[in-house]
C-alpha cells in the first residue's frame, strides 16, 4: 500500500504454519521491497504494524525493520494495538 509518495506499507503476509521456516516470508519481502524500487522510486520507507509482534517481530528485525512507534492493525471487530516496525529502502 502506498501510504504516500515516500512511505510504502506492507499489510499482511499470511503463510500457512505447515510451511513456516521455509523462507518464503522473507522472500516475498525481499521481492515486495524490489517491487517497490522498480514501480514506486520516491519510496523511501517501508513499514509494517505487527498486533503480535512477540510472534513476527523478530522475523520483520531480522529483515532489517527497526521499531519506530505504535500503531493499530483495523480487524472487523475493530482495531487491535500493534507496534510500527520501518526500514529504509
Amino acid at each position: 500500500k502506498l501510504d504516500d509518495a515516500e512511505i510504502a506499507e506492507l499489510l499482511f503476509i499470511y503463510i500457512d504454519t505447515k510451511h513456516l521456516r521455509r523462507g518464503i516470508g522473507s522472500e516475498l519481502v525481499r521481492h515486495s521491497e524490489e517491487w517497490i524500487r522498480s514501480n514506486w522510486p520516491k519510496v523511501t520507507t517501508y513499514v509494517v504494524d505487527t498486533a503480535i509482534p512477540k510472534y513476527n517481530g523478530d522475523f520483520y528485525r531480522r529483515m532489517g525493520f527497526v521499531d519506530s512507534g505504535t500503531s493499530a492493525c483495523p480487524f472487523p471487530d475493530g482495531p487491535a494495538p500493534a507496534i510500527r516496525l520501518s526500514k529504509k529502502l
